[in-house]
């Protein structure tokens, strides 16, 4: 699924008001960085069980932009730097000494610049779910994020 930002409505209200609607070609549209929901979707759930720490960092450049966050119900990171040592700290926790890996559930859902997931933590060796959780993203219009909010189901 392609997805593109429709950032510029220059004049489209005075146009709708008049009963036209606005030529295409005066609706600027940018495409975002990344080709599809699902390529996002999968580089975010990958990160958590990366191992190289320097492919972490990376990742978390190009996803989030620099004065992104990433919400729990008991704490917030700030800014690339804040969000890195979140996610180091789950991977170890999670991947190092769980021995657990994550994996998206199909549905993924793009509604503006809202991105909705279900997400599910397995033991490395097993498909048995030992937790679930929603993620939502609100996007730039780079397609990087802004806030990322989690939900843990169970």
């Amino acid at each position: 699924m392609m997805f593109i930002a429709y950032t510029d409505f220059t004049n489209f209200s005075s146009q709708f008001d008049s009963g036209r609607l606005p030529p295409i070609d005066s609706i600027r549209k940018r495409r975002r960085p990344m080709n599809t929901i699902e390529q996002m979707v999968s580089r975010y759930v990958a990160m958590w069980h990366e191992t190289d720490a320097a492919v972490r960092r990376q990742t978390i450049t190009e996803l989030w932009a620099p004065e992104g966050a990433n919400y729990l119900t008991s704490a917030a990171y700030h800014g690339h730097a804040e969000i890195e040592a979140r996610v180091t700290a789950s991977h170890e926790k999670n991947v190092v000494q769980g021995r657990n890996r994550f994996r998206a559930r199909p549905g993924v859902q793009l509604v503006q610049n809202g991105v909705f997931l279900t997400w599910e933590m397995l033991p490395r060796d097993s498909d048995t779910v030992l937790a679930v959780g929603h993620e939502f993203f609100v996007l730039d219009d780079r397609g990087r994020i802004l806030s990322d909010h989690q939900f843990i189901v169970s």
